[in-house]
């Protein structure tokens, strides 16, 4: 069942991201914007896209698959490719050539344009990208695949190794509560929400919300959901993103409050913070302190 929290954290979603994609490094796959968002480790986070997948808020489509080892699961594989004649592995990937007296073989062979078998030259159809076994001299163009666990050291074949689907998690469109937010800021600011800004570093940050007052101030607003309590490593995280920034305000949003160390590294880099329930709260908050 969809927590208070929950519902917070997927309109904050709703209004940053259309879709939440996976990135696969050596640990496997992992939803970096769901575990930064949700507050979770990587496993943890793609149980909860599940969980709201089968509480209806979410939806998933499957992008991309991977080979996992059937021995220990890993899915750091090696593909090895063979001769599907003799099975050897001593191949060599070239464009293939057929000469007109039946010859076929590598464009490398063909020193001088001539075929290695008839010394005549011309008379070549190109039979594209293809494979030469330098043990039988078979000429293939699909090798066989096998794969090699990089993890425990088996080898499988493409008949035993396990296929894991990979995807992609969207969020139903509802109504969110930050629209009403967009509405009332659209009257005295340009507004994107979410917005992005290229710091003095040259690196690209992102937030829930860019203002720009149309005088050239920007403001930035970053809204940030915990069970408990926003704590130091997203504080530090806005903090980071403001001083390279460096916009005309920044306003840091926490549901439903701040800890006494994330406030204090806020306020020494003259973020302000709003502390608010829920996001009706936050909104009303919000208007009032950019009215002020």
């Amino acid at each position: 069942m969809l927590t208070a929290r929950d519902r917070i954290v997927l309109e904050i979603i709703a209004k940053s991201t259309e879709e939440l994609r996976p990135i696969i490094d050596e640990k496997g796959v992992s939803y970096p914007d769901a575990e930064r968002i949700f507050d979770l480790d990587r496993e943890a986070a793609l149980e909860k896209l599940n969980e709201l997948v089968k509480e209806g808020a979410m939806t998933k489509k499957r992008i991309d698959s991977l080979v996992l080892c059937p021995n220990c699961g890993s899915h750091l594989m090696l593909a090895k490719p063979s001769c599907p004649s003799c099975g050897s592995r001593i191949i060599t990937k070239g464009r293939a050539l057929r000469h007109s007296c039946g010859y076929a073989g590598l464009e490398q062979d063909f020193l001088e344009g001539k075929c290695p078998i008839c010394d005549k030259q011309g008379g070549y159809e190109d039979l594209g990208i293809q494979y030469r076994c330098e043990n039988c001299g078979n000429v293939f163009r699909d090798p066989k695949v096998s794969f090699l666990c990089l993890n425990c050291g088996k080898e499988s074949d493409y008949i035993s190794a396990v296929i894991e689907p990979v995807f992609s998690y969207r969020l139903k469109k509802n109504k969110s509560k930050l629209d009403r937010l967009e509405s009332i800021l659209k009257k005295s600011y340009d507004v994107k929400m979410p917005g992005s800004i290229r710091g003095l570093s040259g690196v690209v940050h992102q937030f829930n919300c860019v203002l720009n007052d149309r005088s050239g101030g920007l403001i930035v607003i970053d809204i940030v959901a915990r069970e408990l309590y926003v704590g130091e490593d997203d504080a530090f995280r806005f903090a980071l993103k403001v001083m390279d920034t460096a916009p005309k305000r920044a306003i840091f949003i926490a549901i439903p409050r701040v800890s006494e160390d994330a406030l204090n590294l806020l306020r020494q880099n003259k973020v302000e913070v709003v502390e608010a329930e829920d996001l009706d709260e936050a909104v009303d908050s919000v208007t009032k302190l950019l009215r002020a």
